[in-house]
């Protein structure tokens, strides 16, 4: 078993420099890498036979790194929220530069029209962001 434990100290450390030093996948492949290993023993496999099928079905360690790399790149944001957060920034600048050109007369009413407007503009582009999410 000392030997195991010898093996996986030298996985994990070649693990470590394709993953990037990613703890926490280090930690999860340990976990599954073990788990196969100690299922392979049970069935009666040696355990320097179990560890090396256990790595061959677990995968080269480049290639488990592109795989969650490929998970990492998806946690990018969907592009009607991008859409839609540009449109409040720019709803808000205009509004400041609308306000600051104002000379003080009638600033209550043009500011209660600019927010219901944009509110009814949120109203709607939320909407659609629903049947764009449905879609």
């Amino acid at each position: 078993m000392r030997d195991l434990e010898k093996q996986i100290a030298d996985w994990r450390r070649t693990m470590a420099k394709a993953a990037d030093r990613r703890r926490e996948l280090l930690d999860e492949l340990e976990t599954h890498l073990r788990e196969e290993v100690e299922r392979l023993v049970r069935s009666g496999i040696p355990p320097d036979k179990a560890f090396e099928m256990a790595l061959s079905k677990l995968g080269a360690p480049s290639a488990v790194a592109m795989e969650y790399d490929k998970l990492t790149a998806n946690r990018r944001i969907w592009w009607p929220v991008k859409v839609v957060r540009g449109y409040a920034v720019a709803a808000v600048l205009l509004m400041a530069l609308f306000l600051f050109k104002m000379d003080g007369s009638g600033i209550l009413l043009a500011s209660h029209v600019w927010c219901v407007g944009v509110g009814y503009l949120s109203m709607f582009a939320i909407g659609g962001l629903g049947i764009c999410y449905i879609c």
